[in-house]
């Protein structure tokens, strides 16, 4: 691992322990957020495909769960929520 991917790496896991309560709130598998790619995958797909246990509809979210979840990918990943499809056809 090159240092600036062990850059990112900290970055996320810092912005995610910031978060940890609206995280722990979506009741989503931890395995989520572990890395961002993690996160980029589920964003998109709507589950990881490492796991099976992942599958999740942002559809079960509630308003203010969605709105907090919104701000926390635009917060972090700006125009690049734009590629999250899973996300966006729940919007």
């Amino acid at each position: 691992m090159n240092f600036k991917s062990l850059n990112k790496k900290k970055i996320w896991e810092n912005y995610c322990s910031k978060h940890a309560d609206f995280i722990s709130e979506l009741n989503v598998n931890e395995w989520v957020f572990h890395t961002e790619n993690n996160f980029r995958e589920f964003a998109t797909y709507g589950f990881i495909s490492s796991t099976k246990d992942t599958t999740f509809s942002f559809q079960n979210l509630n308003s203010q769960q969605y709105e907090k979840l919104f701000d926390f990918i635009n917060n972090y990943f700006d125009m690049d929520m734009l590629y999250f499809t899973h996300f966006n056809d729940n919007i």
